[in-house]
């Protein structure tokens, strides 16, 4: 007698899932807006939160839902003591660590995919990191604050990278990846359009619209507190909405799409951010020229920017007048050549080592010099806007070169790779968040973790099944 087959159990459908989550997370950044939760309380309810993240790995869901998950709640990084949530329990650092635990371990949603590979980039950024730790344990300031310097060097990033390629392995976990992006977006706009707006009362979490919180205030910071990494932001939104717009034939999600990457790009501007508005046009200027595939659309694209700008400063009330003033300060231009050059007397004074992670604030005021055509303005409380110039000050050649060997070989990697149509669309959106990265390195201190985990994230994404030795599918799956 023949045993009859067994039917596999299906496990829950992602879009349910993910919008369920979408859901739960927006009810309770809406209840924070009007109520705390205490310490103690919230203790238990991460504990059970905790327990709830372990069991739904364990039955079936989906690493790139939680990843995702993690990803999309990381704006609030930092900023979770606001909302009353202790931040070494925050939920964005639960999730992306249950979901790294998750591939590591190779739950059931991931057993049947190649091994995880270390590759060259692994190999720097890991001894980057060790270099770190020991800087920061020679010179005194590890055990200050180690959440800081785990978040600061960007140790997450870096153990997301390793396990991107296993959790978004075929199209389907990518879309995940992408949809959560969207979504992101779109609140990122909305929320921005609000803060320069009469609405401003009605930002959520209320935080954001606190004028003693963060920096920024009355321009579009969003949730981080910071109009930089904001803009950042809703410009790598834009990308994964027009590379969403292209993997659906839903008119509905198309059109949805075409909003999120407006509003977005209407966000970029009004972050009153110099370089925002100068990473996202070189990042869609020279991108567009780079891939064949874009250059006839170049310039479509740019009439259809001027006239966008254009629309903005006429029907956006005080924008014209904001940007015009943001575009003439020169303060801020003078902090940051006093802190520039702070940060290189200190990297000339021990230029192999430097001086120690995290010690830029603590003895960078010793190495400000009157210069000779602008006045002294700056403290080194404010931070160095340039992180190659922070790195070169704290770590040295030794430390800062291992840094951008790491990080530009994590992001060759998910540039170069086999030709795969699937990943083609992640590649170019890539190359166009690289180049915007790079102005924000010469030009901001680059504050939170947000960037750097989401660039990493995509690199490892769009490196895709050929870093685990397995090549890429050559379509994408429907």
């Amino acid at each position: 007698m023949t045993a009859a087959p067994v039917t596999p159990a299906r496990s829950p459908s992602w879009p349910l899932v993910a919008g369920a989550a979408v859901l739960l997370i927006v009810a309770a950044v809406a209840v924070t807006r009007w109520y705390t939760v205490p310490a103690p309380q919230f203790l238990l309810l991460t504990t059970l939160v905790g327990l709830a993240g372990l069991a739904a790995v364990a039955t079936g869901t989906h690493p790139a839902i939680l990843l995702s998950a993690g990803i999309v709640l990381s704006p609030l990084a930092g900023n979770w003591a606001y909302l009353g949530l202790p931040q070494f329990v925050a939920p964005d650092r639960m999730l992306i660590a249950v979901a790294v635990l998750a591939a590591v371990l190779r739950v059931p949603a991931v057993r049947d995919r190649p091994p995880l590979r270390i590759g060259p980039a692994h190999v720097v950024l890991g001894a980057y990191a060790a270099y770190v730790v020991l800087s920061a344990l020679v010179w005194g300031t590890l055990f200050a604050d180690p959440l800081r310097v785990i978040d600061r060097m960007g140790l997450s990033a870096f153990a997301v990278f390793l396990v991107a390629p296993l959790i978004f392995f075929t199209e389907r976990d990518r879309r995940v990846f992408g949809w959560m992006l969207v979504a992101l977006g779109g609140y990122l706009a909305v929320t921005a359009v609000m803060e320069s707006t009469a609405a401003r009362g009605f930002v959520v979490p209320a935080f954001i619209a606190d004028p003693a919180l963060g920096i920024h205030f009355g321009r579009a910071r969003g949730p981080f507190l910071d109009a930089a990494t904001n803009a950042f932001a809703m410009f790598s939104c834009a990308t994964a909405a027009l590379i969403m717009r292209g993997r659906t034939d839903d008119g509905r999600l198309r059109a949805l799409c075409l909003l999120v990457i407006a509003g977005c790009a209407l966000g970029v501007l009004l972050s009153l951010q110099r370089s925002a508005w100068v990473g996202a046009s070189l990042a869609t200027l020279l991108t567009f020229i780079s891939f064949r595939e874009l250059r006839p659309w170049l310039l479509p694209a740019l009439v259809v920017g001027v006239l966008g700008v254009c629309a903005a400063f006429t029907f956006v009330p005080g924008l014209s007048t904001a940007a015009d003033t943001r575009a003439n300060a020169q303060g801020s231009v003078w902090d940051r050549q006093n802190l520039n050059a702070a940060a290189v007397n200190m990297f000339l004074d021990r230029p192999l080592i430097g001086h120690g992670w995290d010690t830029f604030e603590r003895v960078g005021n010793d190495f400000f010099w009157q210069g000779a055509d602008y006045p002294l303005t700056a403290q080194a409380k404010t931070g160095v806007h340039n992180v190659v110039l922070a790195r070169l000050s704290e770590l040295g050649l030794i430390g800062t070169t291992l840094w951008i060997v790491g990080i530009g070989l994590a992001l060759l990697s998910g540039l170069v790779g086999p030709r795969s149509p699937a990943l083609r669309p992640w590649r170019i959106g890539l190359f166009a968040l690289s180049v915007y990265f790079v102005v924000l390195l010469l030009v901001t201190p680059m504050a939170g973790t947000f960037t750097l985990l989401l660039l990493l994230t995509w690199a490892g994404l769009a490196a895709g099944p050929a870093a685990l030795g397995r090549v890429a599918d050559s379509t994408p799956t429907p």
